[in-house]
């Protein structure tokens, strides 16, 4: 289907009912707003039993169970808990397949029919493992060409490779990756195999377990929930500060995290996400931005509520207006009581930042000159004073505050007057900067050992906190500004500031 008219036409036509297998083809990104028509599938395909790339939305709608045996869908957190908490509508389901990382098998149960799993190949890590054998499926596939199956001992650990459907880089990934033991066998189709593939067998027979050793991984029906250790090598993209103490990560290789940063544990967690931006709105839901897309989320399990298609691929950040109701988002506004984005003004379209309130924006007209500030006073522009880069940008009244290359700074949004500037020392210093709810506060990273507290109307110290962690990430106020959490790529933690 290319549309919605398409779907509409042919969509629920009664000789659907003849077909047992389908694939969906659509265009890659789809047209705006058309991925559920392009991807359409309704009650007249009743009589599916194998569906490669359907619409997972309206697979679970209300009505008679599928018949579907094998479901093959793109992957994501989101289409898996529908599939796990539907599960009553897929009573035949035996094979649930996608082409996306392993990172969605941690928290998922299956269907309790579903026996076969697959993800790809590519970054599969021992934690995607132990998730998938704590399941009660009996076989994992990893890409097309790798299957573990349950050994003697109830893990899966009878590895069999297919040299013909498997890159012989992401097999020698792999070798390196398995604990010593994991494997109680190991067998190899070598038709098609290259002289790569041969290279990669020895490391991989290398790990079969040895007389006395047990496996790592765990049994089927092993529960796993509870608390964790937080992962190492965050890379963190948002910290939100959650009411009750808790702490939100979102980050780029984990998921979105829920920490406890006290006991430094992992409490919850939704392994993939796409979201690059996020931020806590005053109705307490996360408001997120993932490439093309606009979400609010429910902060206690990350269930996604509503969706905003657009045609923006990156945010500069989520700039709050001094009127609650608007938010930037870079070079277009969010309006939150109407659920709509709204253009940038004439003449903005190419800005790095529109503000919530459309009256002025920053834009870089020349690399060497830096940004300008532009406004119905001044249409050609305002060079900003040491605006040469451009980080988390913060409105506070009509004061523009962000991060540049070398300093913390603040200019007056009518005339682009540098007002005040915290310079930072060396050219290593994280891009870290915080703003507390009542805007009184500003957190920025000074060096790579310290953060300091600013008062947000003069920038006078407030305090200095020692930072611990190789690197800040990111840093988040609490709700009552008492504490400042903040993350780094092994560590997170909250500090009282009074």
């Amino acid at each position: 289907f290319r549309h919605q008219a398409d779907a509409e036409k042919y969509g629920n036509l009664p000789d659907w009912a003849t077909v047992e297998e389908l694939a969906w083809s659509y265009p890659n990104p789809p047209p705006r707003e058309q991925e559920p028509w392009c991807r359409f599938v309704g009650p007249a395909m009743k009589g599916l039993k194998r569906a490669q790339d359907p619409w997972v939305p309206s697979l679970v709608e209300p009505g008679q169970p599928w018949a579907i045996e094998a479901l093959t869908i793109p992957g994501n957190t989101q289409d898996l808990r529908l599939i796990a908490e539907e599960a009553h509508r897929f009573p035949k389901l035996q094979a649930l397949r996608t082409r996306t990382g392993g990172d969605v098998l941690k928290g998922f149960v299956p269907p309790p029919t579903v026996k076969t799993l697959r993800v790809s190949l590519r970054n599969v890590r021992v934690d995607h493992l132990e998730a998938a054998s704590a399941m009660n499926i009996e076989t994992l596939e990893l890409g097309e060409g790798v299957v573990l199956e349950r050994g003697a001992d109830g893990t899966l650990s009878k590895l069999s490779v297919r040299h013909a459907d498997t890159n012989p880089m992401l097999l020698s990934e792999l070798a390196k990756m398995l604990p010593q033991g994991l494997i109680e066998s190991v067998t190899f189709e070598r038709a098609t195999a290259t002289p790569r593939h041969a290279e990669v067998e020895p490391a991989l027979q290398a790990k079969v377990r040895k007389a006395g050793e047990a496996s790592p991984l765990p049994k089927a029906g092993t529960d796993l929930s509870g608390p964790k250790p937080l992962p190492k090598q965050l890379v963190t993209t948002a910290l939100l500060a959650l009411p009750g103490g808790e702490v939100l990560l979102v980050t780029n290789n984990h998921g979105m995290l829920w920490v406890d940063p006290e006991k430094g544990q992992v409490v919850r967690e939704l392994p993939q996400t796409p979201y690059t931006k996020a931020a806590l709105l005053p109705n307490g839901q996360v408001l997120a931005f993932a490439y093309k897309k606009i979400t609010w989320i429910d902060p206690t399990d990350g269930r996604e509520l509503e969706q905003l298609p657009t045609a923006e691929m990156n945010a500069a950040g989520m700039v709050r207006g001094n009127d609650e109701r608007y938010v930037s988002l870079g070079r277009f506004v969010l309006d939150l009581e109407k659920r709509e984005v709204i253009d940038a003004p004439r003449g903005a379209s190419l800005a790095a930042l529109v503000s919530p309130d459309r009256t002025w924006w920053v834009r870089s007209l020349d690399y060497q000159e830096g940004f300008r500030l532009f406004n119905d006073a001044n249409k050609k522009g305002v060079v900003l004073e040491h605006a040469k880069a451009f980080h988390v940008p913060m409105v506070l009244g009509d004061v523009l505050v962000m991060r540049t290359h070398d300093r913390l700074a603040a200019w007056s949004t009518t005339d682009g007057r540098l007002l005040r500037s915290l310079e930072l020392p060396g050219e290593r210093v994280p891009v870290v900067v915080a703003l507390s709810n009542d805007r009184r506060r500003i957190a920025v990273a000074t060096s790579r050992e310290e953060l300091k507290v600013l008062d947000a109307e003069t920038f006078a110290v407030v305090t200095t906190i020692v930072w611990p962690d190789a690197w800040s990430q990111a840093a988040a106020f609490s709700a009552d500004r008492r504490k400042l959490f903040v993350a780094g790529p092994n560590l997170v933690k909250g500090f009282d500031i009074g």
